[in-house]
């Protein structure tokens, strides 16, 4: 029973940030990224805060909700050192990192 109404709550903050950080007003989107980092769900988070960064218009907005997206990624060792190798084999190359690679 309690576990039940927890995930109900639980999806109803998922549903209320989710509204939140697609509000028109750049502070409220970016008070929403600052609590989606703190869901327990971390895929869904991640998901929350790519879209976000991918769409961001302002660039001052976007250096907060990138800082944290990227605080989301380090949640998780294993995606950290993934994230990590990335950068590093495109360390010579920054560029290369956001060019489309073969498919």
């Amino acid at each position: 029973m309690f576990s039940n109404r927890r995930a109900r709550r639980e999806r109803e903050r998922q549903q209320d940030l989710s509204e939140r950080i697609r509000s028109a007003e750049a502070g409220v989107r970016v008070a929403a990224a600052a609590e989606i980092v703190k869901v327990r769900d971390q895929q869904w988070a991640l998901r929350e805060l790519a879209q976000v960064v991918d769409r961001e218009p302002s660039p001052a907005t976007f250096a907060y909700t990138a800082g944290y997206f990227c605080d989301a990624l380090c949640r998780d060792r294993a995606v950290r050192v993934r994230v990590e190798q990335m950068f590093a084999r495109h360390d010579d190359d920054p560029a290369a990192l956001a060019r489309p690679g073969p498919r």
